[in-house]
């Protein structure tokens, strides 16, 4: 899990959030989901799910 501290994007249109990641389902099986805030971290919205066995992840928003 990554959590950042809050971010005002406000200024900005087009962000591009990158990162690297492998899923592989090993650690709980799960899903791994990319999920965001607009509340300060009252409310979730997942926007992406990460494909299992993928190597880069780039999420556009």
């Amino acid at each position: 899990m990554l959590i950042m501290p809050s971010q005002n994007l406000s200024a900005y249109s087009n962000v591009v959030v990158g990162f690297d990641v492998f899923h592989d389902q090993g650690y709980g099986s799960g899903s791994a989901i990319v999920r965001v805030s607009l509340d300060g971290g009252t409310s979730f919205t997942d926007v992406y799910t990460i494909p299992v066995d993928a190597a880069i992840c780039k999420f556009i928003s």
